[in-house]
């Protein structure tokens, strides 16, 4: 039989190592290890290999692959390593490049979450498009690249959107618009398209009024 002492130790044993597994689990969780993310961001290359329509097997790997590297990026956005998270985001658009539009339909996936933070409570969601999307459907001369979700609880209230209209050249603008339609500019920024930190700086700064 186990004796009162031997029984203790076992329960401290098991104990320890559910510490120390939790313990390397935050610390991963707190400072996210790029090159291995890059590397798994590749290895999901595979897939252009083993499918040729998007299966609903890979597209549940996708989705799941993707809310992981959206919280690493909201992750390193929060750290302000941003080179980091830059090159996470130029491995994921390849992936996406890689993949093509046959496995991985537009239609299905036109975006990612690049980051996740908050402004006076609200709980903001930024997202990247894989290309640029038509702000109205069949009219191209008004394209989004990127768009901050703003959020009151799990209703979404407020949108903004990098906007690039073309008249005589490009034209980049940050816009907001509302639920009830209301679109309006925020921050003009000409012929030049701005970084995403600069996007989420501008955001946070109307945000903020």
């Amino acid at each position: 039989m186990m004796t009162l002492l031997t029984l203790r130790l076992a329960a401290l044993s098991v104990l320890t190592v559910v510490s120390v597994c939790v313990s390397q689990m935050q610390a991963f969780s707190a400072d996210p290890d790029v090159t291995k993310v890059i590397e798994q961001i590749r290895k999901e290359r595979r897939w252009k290999e083993l499918v040729t329509e998007p299966t609903p097997e890979f597209l549940e790997a996708a989705s799941k692959h993707f809310t992981e590297w959206g919280e690493v990026l909201a992750r390193l956005s929060a750290e302000q390593r941003h080179d980091e998270a830059d090159q996470i985001v130029t491995e994921l658009l390849e992936l996406r490049k890689f993949w093509g539009n046959k496995i991985f339909p537009p239609e299905k996936f036109d975006a990612f979450v690049r980051d996740t933070f908050y402004v006076k409570g609200a709980k903001v969601i930024g997202f990247q498009f894989f290309e640029p999307v038509e702000f109205y459907k069949g009219d191209p001369a008004l394209l989004k690249f990127y768009r901050f979700s703003v959020y009151d609880k799990d209703k979404v209230v407020m949108r903004y959107y990098l906007e690039r209209s073309e008249m005589i050249e490009p034209y980049f603008v940050l816009g907001r618009m509302t639920p009830e339609n209301s679109h309006k500019q925020v921050q003009p920024y000409g012929s030049k398209m701005p970084s995403y930190w600069t996007l989420r700086a501008d955001t946070i700064a109307d945000l903020s009024k």
